[in-house]
């Protein structure tokens, strides 16, 4: 009877399985905070659709942290579509705490797991090596630029360091100084340029990006995405150059 199954439902509702699934596995480095409380949680429910007493093997768990984890993700492939490659880390697994063995869990329209996306990239993207001036070791950025009407202004957007907001300002006094040698019609002064630098790396800041910031400049301009391959030797069989921006560097 309905009037029954809601008193069970409601009287489930004090009840919480969101330990079980740590009882025998543990979650991947991928999975955020938030990641493992939605895992958690749909666990716990499954378990309470299926298991009202609470009676519950390990290979049901495992079941059960399988389908939440595949769940989860799928909400994280569609993020990556959006976001691209803030939302790179979503290679889901968990590890099975007696055997030791790590298990990885997929989706059918799951991406790819590099951090650099495959494939073209919008106008003004460009992925880009920086070095930490602190630690001295290089770090890994996507370089985004989008242009509006406005008046010339270059608008740094996020907390970028000194260094690289010292890099955008080279790479725009190149750009003038140089952009009726590259064929640019438009005129400067009639865009805004909106600069962001996505730190892939975790490092504090990217030294030498004045160059990666003008080819994305350069590219905004044009509206062309940057060359997503690397250009054929002469005398190779390709039987054209892979298209996109080629900078005259």
């Amino acid at each position: 009877m309905s009037d029954h199954l809601a008193e069970v439902m409601r009287t489930l509702r004090k009840e919480s399985y969101a330990d079980v699934a740590e009882r025998h596995f543990r979650f991947g480095s991928h999975l955020t905070g938030r990641d493992q409380k939605a895992v958690r949680k749909t666990v716990s429910g499954l378990i309470k659709l299926l298991h009202p007493d609470g009676q519950v093997t390990k290979t049901e768990v495992e079941e059960y942290v399988t389908f939440a984890m595949e769940m989860r993700r799928r909400v994280k492939e569609q993020l990556k579509k959006l976001a691209g490659v803030e939302y790179w880390d979503v290679n889901f697994s968990y590890r099975d705490m007696e055997a030791g063995l790590e298990h990885f869990v997929g989706v059918p329209e799951m991406g790819g797991s590099q951090i650099i996306v495959p494939g073209p990239m919008a106008p003004g993207s460009v992925y880009s090596i920086g070095r930490d001036s602190e630690t001295g070791k290089l770090a890994l950025f996507l370089l985004q630029v989008q242009i509006s009407a406005g008046s010339g202004r270059i608008i740094p957007l996020g907390n970028l360091s000194k260094t690289m907001k010292e890099a955008i300002k080279t790479a725009e006094a190149y750009l003038k100084a140089n952009i009726k040698n590259l064929g640019i019609t438009r005129n400067f002064k009639s865009y805004d340029f909106s600069v962001q630098a996505i730190n892939l790396s975790q490092a504090k800041e990217g030294a030498e990006t004045a160059v990666a910031f003008f080819i994305a400049l350069v590219s905004a301009l044009w509206s062309g995405p940057t060359q997503s391959e690397p250009i054929q030797p002469s005398g190779s069989r390709s039987p054209q150059p892979p298209r996109g921006f080629h900078p005259p560097l």
